[in-house]
């Protein structure tokens, strides 16, 4: 029970970081709606699986932090292709 309660605490704690650093930058995609925010995400995640940039992974923060603001989940049913290609990748 209590290691639940540890990895609860380190992404909530990781999410707060997000949070935290994507206000820093300016909370560029607040007017956006939700659903383009979703898009802004899933295009940043593709391209930092691609690049695995610095670039890609701040928009891809930055996405993920409008989206944890607003208390939307990650629309990572829409980039399973890109997570599975990337943990065959890892494990081989």
């Amino acid at each position: 029970m209590s290691e639940s309660l540890d990895e609860a605490a380190v992404i909530a704690a990781i999410e707060a970081e997000t949070i935290e650093q994507y206000l820093a930058r300016g909370r560029s995609h607040s007017a956006l709606t939700d659903m383009m925010v979703s898009d802004i995400w899933v295009a940043a995640f593709c391209a930092w699986i691609r690049a695995q940039d610095i670039d890609s992974s701040i928009a891809e923060e930055d996405a993920r932090g409008e989206l944890l603001l607003r208390g939307l989940p990650l629309p990572d049913e829409r980039v399973r292709a890109e997570i599975t290609a990337m943990a065959d990748k890892l494990a081989n």
